[in-house]
C-alpha cells in the first residue's frame, strides 16, 4: 500500500522508478498481491501497476494483465502490450490478440510488432478475420493500413486474395488510397509467385491509382533487392 501510495504522487522519475523497482522485487514471487491496484480509478496507477507486471514477467502476471487488457484509458492499455513481452508465447497470444481489436493506432502497431516475433497460424488467421470483417471499413485508417500491411509479414499464400481485391477494389475508379498502397506492400513482402503475379499484373490495370502502387513497390523491392 505504502509503495502504489509512492507511485500515485510521485512527480519525479528516479521516485516512480525506485517505487515500480522496490515494488517488482516484493511481489515478485506473488504478483497477484497487486491485482487489487488494477481497479484505482487513477489510469497513471493502474499504468505503473502494469509496468510493475512487466518488470516481474512470467506466466504468473498474465492473470492480472488480462484484467487490463480492456482499461477504459488508452495509455494503460499500451502499456499492457509491452508488459506482455515478458510472459510466455503461450499464454500471451490470446490476450495481444484481442487487443488488435483496439480503435487505438499506437495498441495495433505495438501489438502488431509484437506478434511479429512469433510463428503461429493463428496470428494469420486473426488478421485475416479483422480484415475481411464487416466492421473493418468503420475502423480508423490508421489501423486499417497497419493490419493490412501485417498480412505480408503473418500471412502466407492463403491470404493473397485478400490484398488482392484491396488492390484492385473501386475498378476504374480506383483511387490511390493508403489501404491499396499497404495492399501491394502486403503482396511484395510475400513475395510468392502468385502475390507477385499479381502486382506485375496490376501494372496493366485500367486504374492509375493501381498502376502508380504496383510501380512504387516493384520499385522498391528493386531497391531493397
Amino acid at each position: 500500500d505504502l509503495l502504489v501510495g509512492v507511485l500515485a504522487i510521485a512527480t519525479r522519475v528516479r521516485l516512480r522508478a525506485a517505487a515500480t523497482t522496490a515494488l517488482s522485487y516484493l511481489c515478485a514471487d506473488q504478483p497477484g498481491l497487486l491485482a487489487p491496484y488494477l481497479a484505482d480509478p487513477r489510469w497513471y496507477v493502474v499504468r505503473n501497476v502494469v509496468f510493475v507486471l512487466g518488470q516481474i514477467g512470467g506466466p504468473e502476471v498474465v492473470p492480472q494483465l488480462a484484467a487490463a487488457v480492456r482499461h477504459a484509458d488508452v495509455r494503460v492499455r499500451r502499456s499492457v502490450v509491452h508488459a506482455l513481452g515478458q510472459a510466455p508465447t503461450a499464454l500471451r497470444l490470446p490476450l495481444l490478440l484481442e487487443l488488435l481489436d483496439s480503435e487505438d493506432p499506437q495498441t495495433v502497431s505495438a501489438t502488431l510488432a509484437m506478434l511479429g516475433r512469433e510463428n503461429d497460424p493463428r496470428i494469420s488467421s486473426a488478421l485475416l478475420e479483422r480484415v475481411t470483417a464487416d466492421a473493418f471499413e468503420s475502423r480508423p485508417a490508421e489501423v486499417k493500413v497497419a493490419l493490412v500491411a501485417a498480412l505480408g509479414e503473418a500471412a502466407g499464400e492463403s491470404a493473397v486474395p485478400v490484398p488482392e481485391e484491396l488492390l484492385n477494389r473501386g475498378g476504374w475508379f480506383a483511387r490511390r488510397a493508403a489501404e491499396r498502397m499497404a495492399a501491394e506492400q502486403a503482396l511484395v513482402r510475400l513475395d510468392t509467385p502468385a502475390a507477385l503475379e499479381i502486382v506485375q499484373a496490376g501494372l496493366a490495370a485500367r486504374a492509375e491509382a493501381v498502376r502508380s502502387c504496383c510501380q512504387d513497390a516493384l520499385a522498391r523491392k528493386g531497391r531493397a533487392a
